[in-house]
């Protein structure tokens, strides 16, 4: 598992460190309605903007698995209830003797 974290994040690192040093260009970006206008390099532009759309698609799959957790979590405490209960009632009966009268199967019945 280390070795694929490592194939996997190696080329996207060399991927990143090529695509910003090829794309250091100036970009004018006019925030309209905010103010000012900058001029920043395209690669902080670019990546900047895949980063900000990564967290705001993670933020929606959290918000969006919110009602799967909330049920496991119930299910959990429902689960814990339940054994501290079972727990509690094999504590209080009486431990079972085997009867010696009775046979360990029952036995097979004659057909008719």
């Amino acid at each position: 598992m280390k070795y694929l974290r490592w194939i996997v994040t190696l080329p996207l690192a060399v991927a990143i460190v090529v695509f910003s040093v090829n794309n250091r260009v100036p970009a004018f970006v006019d925030p309209w309605p905010f103010g000012e206008a900058l001029t920043i390099p395209l690669y902080i532009l670019v990546l900047g903007a895949a980063a900000i759309g990564f967290l705001a698609g993670s933020v929606l799959q959290w918000l969006g698995n919110a009602p799967g957790r909330l049920q496991s979590r119930r299910k959990s405490g429902q689960i814990n209830k339940l054994e501290a209960e079972l727990g509690r009632l094999k504590d209080s009966q009486p431990s079972a003797e085997p009867r010696s009268g009775l046979p360990a199967t029952t036995p097979p019945i004659d057909a008719v």
